[in-house]
């Protein structure tokens, strides 16, 4: 990768209410809310799971990496891509 870029952020986490606005809180411990470029969501058919596909404007690979890290560590969180 040649930074900056976008990026796409690729997250697995279990159904809950405040899903969105907890995920971008956290994304946003890392990069700021004007890169967060854009958020969608999928359910699964049984409701049990969605996917979250976040686009963010990356400066840098260290900025990535603690992305990555932190949504990784998050106990909702299934799946990081």
């Amino acid at each position: 990768m040649t930074f900056p870029c976008e990026v796409d952020v690729k997250v697995f986490v279990r159904a809950g209410d405040h899903l969105e606005h907890d995920m971008r809180q956290l994304i946003e411990q890392h990069i700021a809310a004007d890169r967060l470029l854009e958020v969608r969501v999928k359910t699964s058919k049984r409701g049990n799971y969605h996917s979250l596909s976040c686009k963010v404007h990356a400066l840098n690979r260290q900025e990535m990496d603690n992305l990555y890290q932190a949504l990784s560590r998050h106990p909702e969180i299934i799946m990081v891509l």
